[in-house]
């Protein structure tokens, strides 16, 4: 149908970021607060898709509409083999577990980009991707990371899908445009925290960031991180910063040392052209037994 003339025009960005997919996380080790494998990760995914593009239906009834849609894909995607993760896996291995992962990836992209006339995907790694030989991140190989082969994996089977373009920088971190606003996307694992506490390390690293880009004429309104599993958004001098939930959900690391469970949610928010960002939305990914899913096994059928 011919769009409304008086609706507002915006973009929507959504958040995706630390599913650790195929790690498995028994509910009788986190005293019940969550579990985690491949089929609960299928059903997770799924659900921030149908909520994503249910709330977005939703709002093109009103006053609103949607052209184009941003994926903020910002790495952890699966736990990788750091920390012996692997043998903790709902899956043979790990390059099984990077193949199922960028199925799910793909399926779920495809199904948001029959929503938008333009849907562009923001890739950057974390730190959870990096091969087993690298101790430490490495800052000269943003690539060398299963985040980056399940991206350039699931670039492949979309390449016929219209509308749907990718950016994969060899870079950690990536800056773009929604609607005149600039954002700049990075995982947040080089972000040292005080106190077990990331807050101040962010409040640092955004100010740093923001003077340096002053020095050639450039503002960053907004900053798009994730690694620390928390739903949170800070106010700075020039916008906002987002912390991204997980999908993951509690762990034994997050209920036995921090005494932490949060719940799995990704953020999604609206950009508009004079307003910037209005309307934030955290998608929660509450699921059951029952909840539609992904398929997260495609190696069944090799």
């Amino acid at each position: 149908p011919k769009p409304n003339p008086h609706r507002s025009p915006e973009s929507l960005v959504l958040m995706l970021r630390d599913w650790h997919a195929y790690e498995i996380v028994a509910a009788e080790r986190v005293r019940g607060f969550n579990a985690y494998n491949a089929d609960v990760f299928g059903a997770r995914v799924r659900r921030i898709v149908d909520s994503a593009r249910t709330i977005k239906r939703m709002m093109e009834d009103g006053g609103w509409r949607f052209p184009r849609g941003v994926i903020a894909l910002n790495g952890d995607l699966i736990s990788g083999t750091l920390h012996e993760i692997e043998r903790h896996a709902d899956a043979p291995n790990v390059v099984l577990a990077a193949y199922g992962c960028a199925m799910v990836l793909a399926a779920a992209i495809r199904d948001l980009s029959a929503d938008f006339a333009k849907l562009e995907v923001f890739c950057t790694a974390g730190n959870h991707g990096r091969l087993p030989d690298a101790r430490r991140v490495q800052q000269k190989d943003p690539l060398r990371s299963w985040d980056a082969l399940i991206a350039l994996w699931a670039k492949e089977m979309l390449r016929a899908v219209y509308g749907v373009r990718f950016y994969i920088p060899n870079s950690y971190s990536v800056g773009f445009a929604v609607e005149g606003w600039n954002f700049l996307q990075t995982h947040g694992h080089d972000v040292k925290s005080w106190n077990a506490l990331p807050w101040y390390g962010l409040n640092r690293l955004v100010s740093n960031v923001n003077a340096l880009e002053a020095s050639r004429g450039r503002t960053i309104h907004h900053y798009l991180f994730g690694h620390f599993h928390t739903a949170a958004s800070l106010p700075h001098a020039a916008g906002e910063s987002f912390i991204n939930g997980s999908l993951i959900g509690g762990t034994e690391l997050s209920v036995q040392g921090m005494g932490r469970s949060d719940p799995p949610a990704q953020w999604m928010f609206g950009v508009h052209p004079k307003n910037g960002i209005t309307h934030r939305w955290a998608l929660r990914a509450d699921v059951d037994a029952k909840s539609p899913r992904y398929d997260t096994k495609p190696w069944v059928t090799l």
